[in-house]
């Protein structure tokens, strides 16, 4: 009996989540990442800050890097265009999915929203190199994704809307 592709994936899956973490440190260089804290954090009754399950945060971030990742990988698997010339094919980095991009050029996308201290309405930016292969960072020795802007103004940004809220 043919095992189905997911059920192939599926242990490549489990297997990224687990490596997750350490191996992306290194695209982040000085970019801290705070989860997402979507739930109401105040009492109504009480009038005050309840303190967060930071577990429970971490636990929808993952999910939702999880999810992300498997849609990349499904469409990692069901690509059948032929691309002329050198190019770098569609990967997945950790956080978002790269689709194939032309050799010398360079890919962007909007910053994830998976952590309280990204800007979505920033831009990251990946490279495809000349010969085809994905930018490799000279200090790490591995395929790079700069998220450095994601993070670029947000402290300023915070500022600006705690300063105008009062």
């Amino acid at each position: 009996m043919e095992t189905s592709w997911t059920v192939q994936l599926l242990p490549l899956l489990v297997l990224t989540l687990v490596s997750l973490f350490p191996l992306h440190a290194h695209l982040q260089a000085s970019v801290t990442a705070i989860p997402v804290e979507k739930e109401g954090n105040w009492s109504s009754e009480m009038g005050i800050k309840n303190h967060t399950n930071h577990q429970a945060i971490l636990g929808v971030t993952n999910n939702k890097i999880m999810t992300a990742q498997f849609e990349c990988y499904q469409k990692i698997m069901q690509t059948t265009e032929e691309y002329e010339g050198p190019h770098c094919n569609r990967t997945w980095d950790g956080w978002l999915c790269w689709d194939t991009t032309a050799a010398g050029q360079s890919a962007e996308q909007n910053c994830p929203d998976y952590f309280q201290d990204f800007d979505p309405s920033e831009k990251v930016h990946k490279i495809c190199e000349e010969s085809g292969h994905w930018f490799v960072h000279p200090e790490s020795n591995r395929i790079w994704t700069n998220y450095s802007l994601c993070t670029h103004q947000i402290y300023y940004k915070l500022q600006v809307i705690a300063f105008s809220e009062e």
